[in-house]
């Protein structure tokens, strides 16, 4: 099995000779048995093991077993305790996926705390079996006909390629003990009735579903390589980086003729549900190959965990979502450094003979005199009204942005600059007020800088 395992690792660069490797160590057989081996292959390793305290005193057993084990072999141990079922009542969580949440959130911080390249998980072939058929009966994309991969970001499974008998037949020729939790006895977990009922079953028809089932895993996860080549090349044609965002023509999408399953996949990736991208599809749906078919329609707004997704006209928009963003007040003249690393500058100047108003967006040269410290930066609100330079009356700002075709996502980012008179002086990077503009009566000039690493 060792020969197994060393020639997996090196056919899919899983570790890494000169870094350091965590491995994820409850005490099961699966995961003594990978710490042994990776123990024995030569590498550098520590363990880490998580204490969630949902069997008493077996819990208690688990961690003085894997502290033992440790201190035989000789191997740093990390140990983490957890209020699970606190947790999972909060999170309005599973007992279960709770404990994976904990589990992979602990091991990713310790990875980045001690330098280690990678945490290593005990999953083997069986565990690949039965998460293909709980991905068939629930419902998957492709993706989940593959299964897990060795290597998913910076979790490696060096032991998919052994069987949990394999397992097993290397614990007891070395000789070597371990702790079986209680739980895994039970059918209350999904995983549990798969691995105790479904499985066997499916062995009374075919004794080596096994090898059918990781020879579908196989298959499917070359030809899934080929599919999401085939999407982002398609995606890649179809849309235009834009503003830190994606926009995609819908005429030109509606085009292709696979084009609702290119939006699920663009849309899927993001984190939005099934509810949500059927709503997009309806709405994609009624634009045609020319344009958009509804003139009155509205733009419509979706939120993923870390994305937001606007349908409008003859678009579909993609934006990472936009964080919040406090009013900073700014009380004098001088550079001011916000948040996100952008600065801000102000600085009075004496105007002199032939003095000419840069054409620079990201500048805004202001009658001083017509200012009142101290000014406010903040986000456009419904009902903001301004003079825009070059007019001779007010205007909603929102009106202006849109006037101006500034998409939604635009304007829900768009700043201004206000004084201390509650006057508007300069949607930051578009146009200042007209009341506050440099005349020839004026003697001294607000220069607002707006400095940013992508001003240009």
């Amino acid at each position: 099995m060792l020969d197994k395992i060393a020639d997996f690792i090196a056919t899919h660069s899983l570790l890494d000779r000169d870094g350091m490797h965590l491995v994820a160590l409850s005490g099961g057989a699966d995961s003594v048995a990978l710490l042994l081996v990776l123990h024995r292959l030569g590498y550098t390793i520590e363990a880490v093991h998580c204490n969630f305290h949902l069997r008493g005193e077996e819990s208690d057993s688990d961690e003085s077993f894997v502290k033992d084990l440790c201190n035989t072999l000789g191997i740093q141990l990390h140990i983490a305790h957890f209020d699970t079922v606190t947790y999972s009542e909060c999170h309005r969580l599973s007992i279960e996926l709770a404990a994976r949440n904990l589990r992979y959130d602990y091991f990713e911080r310790l990875r980045k705390d001690v330098g280690a390249a990678s945490v290593c998980v005990a999953h083997h072939i069986d565990d690949q079996v039965e998460t293909v058929l709980m991905n068939i009966v629930r419902g998957t994309r492709l993706q989940g006909l593959v299964g897990m991969k060795p290597i998913s970001g910076t979790i490696v499974r060096p032991l998919l390629c052994v069987t949990r008998q394999e397992i097993i037949r290397f614990l007891e020729k070395e000789h070597q003990t371990y702790v079986t939790d209680s739980t895994n006895l039970e059918d209350d977990a999904t995983r549990n009735m798969f691995r105790h009922h479904v499985v066997p079953l499916l062995k009374t028809v075919n004794p080596n579903v096994e090898q059918g089932i990781l020879r579908l895993s196989e298959y499917m996860g070359n030809v899934s390589a080929i599919y999401r080549q085939y999407v982002a090349d398609k995606l890649s044609q179809l849309g235009r980086q834009q503003e830190g965002g994606v926009v995609i023509s819908l005429p030109r999408l509606l085009q292709e003729q696979h084009w609702r399953q290119l939006l699920f996949e663009f849309l899927i990736d993001k984190g939005f549900n099934h509810t949500q991208i059927q709503q997009c599809i309806r709405l994609a749906f009624q634009t045609d190959k020319d344009g958009v078919s509804d003139k009155s329609a509205t733009t419509k707004t979706f939120l993923s965990p870390a994305y937001e997704l606007y349908v409008e006209r003859d678009t579909i928009a993609l934006y990472p979502i936009l964080p919040h963003f406090n009013d900073y007040r700014l009380p004098d003249t001088g550079t001011y450094q916000l948040p996100d690393g952008t600065k801000i500058s102000l600085k009075f100047e004496e105007k002199t003979d032939g003095f000419i108003v840069p054409k620079d967006r990201h500048i805004a040269c202001l009658d001083a005199a017509a200012v009142h410290f101290p000014l406010v930066l903040r986000r456009v609100k419904d009902g903001d009204r301004f003079m825009p330079f070059g007019m001779d009356r007010f205007k909603l700002v929102n009106s202006y942005l849109r006037d101006r075709k500034v998409s939604l996502y635009r304007k829900r980012s768009q700043l201004l600059l206000e004084d201390g008179s509650g006057n508007i002086l300069w949607l930051v990077n578009e146009r200042i007020d007209q009341r506050c503009r440099v005349s020839d009566s004026t003697r001294k000039i607000l220069v607002v800088r707006w400095l940013s690493d992508n001003s240009v």
